[in-house]
């Protein structure tokens, strides 16, 4: 068993991260703050190139 939170995407442990964002056990994911930064740049950076998609919402019957 782990004894320290580990970011379980870099690998990082909780004693080399800045910040650690965990939830329950250390055998659960976790994410950390370097990580969560690269995760935003990426979402910043594929909005800046998507085009804006009008959905259309239409009632209809079940049949």
């Amino acid at each position: 068993m782990n004894n320290y939170y580990t970011c379980s995407f870099c690998g990082v442990s909780e004693l080399d991260a800045k910040k650690l964002i965990a939830k329950g056990s250390k055998d659960e994911p976790a994410i950390c703050s370097e990580c969560v930064v690269s995760c935003v740049n990426i979402l910043i950076n594929y909005a800046a190139v998507i085009k804006p998609v009008k959905l259309s919402v239409t009632k209809g019957g079940g049949e």
